[in-house]
């Protein structure tokens, strides 16, 4: 599972949403907090980090806008994602990626 965090609960909608939308393996089903992809990757956002208890997640992809003001927003769901990915078969190199996206309008 890749976990996805943003700013707010709203923007990591939007950014799971891109991301799977330029997927290449296609979209198999998706939902408010969630898209399965045909190769079977899942992508999956959290409205806080008390909902991130009996996943197990392999890679977090942090998005925000050249501020990067999710750190400082959002670190205890960061934090409470990055515990669950202890046992990740993920490269090191490629646990967690950053994805810069342009000033969106609130």
């Amino acid at each position: 599972m890749v976990a996805i965090v943003a700013f707010d609960f709203r923007r990591s909608q939007d950014i799971m949403k891109e991301i799977a939308m330029n997927d290449v393996s296609g979209i198999k089903k998706m939902d408010k907090t969630s898209a399965e992809m045909n190769d079977g990757t899942l992508y999956k956002i959290f409205p806080t980090h008390n909902h991130v208890s009996g996943y197990r997640i392999d890679q977090l992809i942090i998005a925000d806008d050249c501020r990067w003001e999710v750190y400082r927003e959002q670190w205890e769901l960061i934090d409470q994602i990055k515990y669950r990915m202890l046992h990740s078969n993920v490269p090191e190199g490629f646990l967690v990626q950053e994805y810069e996206y342009p000033i969106l309008p609130k």
